[in-house]
């Protein structure tokens, strides 16, 4: 088993996850108890994602690549934008804090 760990890509995620986030957050019998949380995470979504701040997808294209042809490939691909930081950073601080950091973005 060969695991890619892509880091930020420019691909249309961000911009299809933050709308559907919001029509999905007013759409619901449940919007009103969660549209400050959806709107801030989709806020987030749109100030990380586009703008040049990710790395090309052929970049992840190219380590996929490598790892299929490799004879004897890695187990863990590292690649993009934040991929390794992000990696240590959940290493360091474990999974709790980790996640409360996530969560204090939004």
């Amino acid at each position: 088993m060969v695991v890619i760990e892509p880091g930020q890509i420019e691909t249309g995620f961000g911009a299809a996850a933050s709308q559907g986030l919001r029509e999905r957050s007013r759409a619901t019998a449940y919007a009103t108890a969660y549209a400050t949380v959806a709107n801030r995470v989709a806020d987030v979504m749109d100030q990380s994602y586009g703008r040049g701040r990710g790395t090309d997808p052929k970049v992840i294209a190219d380590v996929v690549g490598d790892a299929v042809r490799a004879a004897r490939p890695r187990t863990r691909y590292a690649a993009g934008k934040y991929a390794r930081l992000m990696i240590g950073v959940r290493k360091w601080l474990g999974d709790r804090a980790f996640d409360r950091l996530i969560l204090s973005r939004m």
